[in-house]
């Protein structure tokens, strides 16, 4: 039997390359590959405690609860798509310097406790917390590296590569990893979504820029890296919580800040 023309097989795949690259939602990986990328960066995380400090859930259970309760009333708004096919698992990092958030692919959720102690009020969390979970549920890692290592990609697909050598080779390039503005955007617009649909004031992303902007940006964390003017976003975001004619009300306050003592 004669064997197929390798030239034949790159054009096809370049072909394919850039048809997709026209297309900004799409994604060569499937949502297993997330949750499996998410496994890998989870253990490079617990293989680093000097870097990433986790706070031991066992002996801070009072915290944890607090933050998974608000991490499954947005789980539960019926509008996460990937909802029992990711982790959504919690981790506080302990290191009150650090003010920042992310999200691995496949759900896994990092906060510093630094960041926790900066926000005054419960939504001004659970603002931050959907931003992370849009992120992920959005699969803005796979779709971003998808963009970024397309070609690449398409070769060594091309070469015979296994997807255990996509893993590894993906799997090195999330950890500096910074998501596109458009990305950073459509988070925003989802965590507004999420927030709408929950008793939480919707604005709640919008009362920490707000708080950064009146301190001047000394402390800007790095996921807000794409976005140096806190200002604009405020704007954007209350004014998406008016078109969706939200109705939550809550910031929960006191006892938010009742919590933050438990860090102490």
């Amino acid at each position: 039997m004669k064997k197929p023309n390798t030239l034949f097989n790159y054009i096809g795949l370049f072909v394919l390359f850039t048809t997709l690259y026209s297309c900004a939602s799409y994604n060569l990986y499937t949502p297993r590959y997330d949750q499996r990328l998410g496994d890998k960066m989870k253990r490079e995380i617990e293989s680093a405690p000097l870097k990433y400090p986790i706070l031991i859930e066992k002996e801070n259970q009072r915290i944890y609860d607090y933050v998974n309760g608000i991490v499954d009333t947005l789980l539960n708004t019926g509008l996460i798509q990937y909802k029992n096919e990711f982790a959504w698992e919690v981790k506080l990092l302990d290191d009150a310097e650090v003010l920042n958030a992310f999200v691995t692919p496949g759900g896994y959720i990092y906060v510093y406790t630094g960041l926790i102690k900066y926000l005054d009020s419960e939504d001004q969390l659970a603002g931050v917390l959907a931003h992370e979970i849009a992120h992920a549920d959005l699969r803005h890692a796979s779709r971003q590296m998808s963009q970024k290592n397309s070609l690449s990609t398409v070769l060594l697909v091309a070469g015979g590569a296994t997807g255990t050598d996509l893993l590894a080779d993906i799997g090195a390039s999330l950890v500096s990893l910074k998501f596109s503005r458009s990305f950073e955007k459509e988070a925003d617009r989802m965590a507004i979504r999420l927030l709408c649909a929950t008793d939480y004031q919707a604005d709640g992303l919008a009362g920490f820029f707000e708080k950064l902007e009146s301190n001047g940006n000394n402390r800007l964390p790095a996921f807000l890296s794409t976005h140096p003017n806190p200002g604009k976003r405020v704007e954007k975001i209350k004014k998406s919580a008016a078109d969706l004619n939200c109705q939550g009300t809550e910031t929960n306050r006191r006892t938010y800040q009742r919590m933050k003592r438990w860090l102490q």
